[in-house]
């Protein structure tokens, strides 16, 4: 008699925690629970064992399932495999075949040829691309093969046959198999390529380069909330499409296995641009955007950009100011601008509308012999001056480069922009953007510094940028810059 067991952690909150970078705990889950539906499909025509852990979730998991379910035991992945041989072969099977749950390519004809490769072979297994093994069988017990085994390193599969021939097993090494482990190894699956490579993570997604080719861009969530985030950005990308600076857009697509949509786009060949060289391109690149005409699109519109842009100062603000940790200088300073910002006035109406990006940064662009203005996560219709206005202000420029514009700059380039434009850039407007905008920047990471430190994210460059941001020095540098560039003698404290 030949028996299989599908060893696997039952799914839970901690199911594929290494693919929490890419998709949610919903999603996790799901993709768990189909990972392995997909495997016990395919050992059908089998004698099916499940090996479960945690030990807590076994009982409400197993109560009406239709197969014969053992504990994991075992103090490491070795001994769990081992004693789950065990108990199986101690119920009076000849041969025995144990496969992890996370493989997405097994098929029936690998369980087939397996059980026939056991007749002439003590072991048979089935390597991983990425050093390891899903798929290990035996007609006997066999200690040495999981004895002081390191796990989870690309050295399983040479430690595997090294014990085979160390102790004159002979063995027969079936076709590789592909695990999903990591995001790249998602990645792999979804586009069916062995040649990903990760391109670049943001707060809310990441983008892959395929085969040299083309993108494959993941919202990891959305910063306006929005529970069709790929949907949308695809959308904007169509419609902008028409300004030949920004990237085709080629597909949305929907893994079936965790339910996450992606969208396939152009990769671009080229740099990031450079505040000291490269404002001439960026002025043109924008003025080509902002003339599209958004007569009946359905973006997301801001009918009073002022009061919307207040309403998300206060509404990131206020984590820091509930927070238990907060410095109360910093709260202070912070209250004191606010308060100062809004007696600028929050009314107003939306003039001249047109597709904005809203976070305009140097690594928004595409600098080569083509240029194109990229990421297109959070657009809506607004106004250009709000685009510019984030553009040049600096609490953008200063986070990746450390530029900080002077007054004289920026006006050479809104005249450039103006030069290149159908319709003129209202420079009070812009004003009253700018200083908007140094505020959105702060109060973000006044929020941001409090999830850094509450989930003790990797304190690397966004976080040592966030913790400048909120210093005495660089807030009463902004205080300053805000009040110089007041236009209203209504302002005050």
């Amino acid at each position: 008699m030949n028996a299989v067991i599908l060893m696997t952690k039952i799914p839970n909150k901690n199911s594929k925690t290494r693919l929490s970078t890419i998709l949610s705990e919903e999603q996790r889950i799901m993709m768990s629970n189909n990972l392995i539906e997909k495997n016990l499909n395919a050992i059908k025509n089998y004698k099916v064992f499940l090996s479960l852990t945690p030990d807590e979730l076994f009982d409400d998991y197993t109560k009406n399932s239709p197969y014969d379910c053992i504990r994991q035991t075992g103090d490491d992945i070795g001994q769990r495999m081992n004693n789950s041989i065990k108990e199986v072969l101690s119920c009076g099977y000849s041969k025995v075949i144990l496969i992890g749950s996370d493989i997405i390519d097994f098929d029936c004809e690998i369980f087939d040829e397996a059980f026939d490769k056991l007749d002439t072979n003590d072991v048979v297994f089935s390597p991983t691309e990425d050093g390891g093994y899903s798929l290990i069988g035996m007609k006997k017990a066999y200690d040495v093969l999981f004895e002081n085994k390191k796990y989870s390193n690309p050295n399983v599969e040479n430690d595997l046959e090294n014990s085979l021939i160390e102790h004159d097993l002979s063995y027969y090494k079936l076709k590789e198999t592909h695990d999903v482990d990591t995001d790249i190894d998602f990645i792999k699956y979804i586009s069916q390529s062995k040649n990903v490579k990760l391109l670049g993570k943001g707060e809310y997604n990441s983008n892959y380069l395929i085969d040299g080719d083309y993108l494959i861009r993941i919202a990891r969530g959305s910063q306006m909330h929005l529970t069709n985030q790929i949907e949308y950005e695809y959308n904007a990308l169509k419609f902008l499409e028409q300004s030949k600076v920004t990237p085709k857009v080629y597909d949305v697509k929907k893994d079936e296995m965790s339910g996450i949509c992606y969208l396939t786009e152009e990769y671009l060949i080229g740099r990031d641009l450079n505040y000291h060289t490269d404002l001439e391109i960026a002025a043109y690149l924008l003025s080509q955007i902002h003339s599209l005409d958004v007569t009946g699109q359905d973006f997301i519109k801001a009918g009073s950009p002022f009061n919307m842009m207040f309403d998300e100062f206060t509404q990131m603000f206020s984590h820091y100011q509930k927070w238990d940790k907060k410095n109360n200088a910093t709260e202070e300073k912070i209250s004191n601008m606010l308060k100062y910002i809004k007696n600028l006035g929050l009314d107003s109406t939306l003039e001249n509308p047109c597709l904005i990006n809203t976070e305009l940064n140097n690594k928004n662009f595409i600098i080569g012999d083509k240029s194109y203005v990229i990421d297109w996560e959070k657009p809506i219709i607004g106004e250009r001056e709000q685009d510019l206005a984030h553009f040049l202000a600096p609490t953008t420029t200063f986070w990746k480069t450390d530029v900080i514009f002077d007054n004289d700059i920026m006006d050479d380039f809104l005249d450039e922009y103006d030069n290149l434009s159908k319709t003129k850039v209202d420079r009070k407007k812009f004003v009253k953007y700018l200083l908007f905008t140094c505020l959105r920047g702060i109060t973000w990471c006044s929020m941001a510094y409090t999830q850094y430190v509450d989930e003790n994210r990797d304190n690397g460059f966004t976080f040592e940028k966030i913790k400048a941001y909120l210093s005495d020095g660089f807030l009463d540098n902004i205080w300053e810059f805000i009040k110089a560039n007041d236009f209203s003698n209504s302002a005050g404290v």
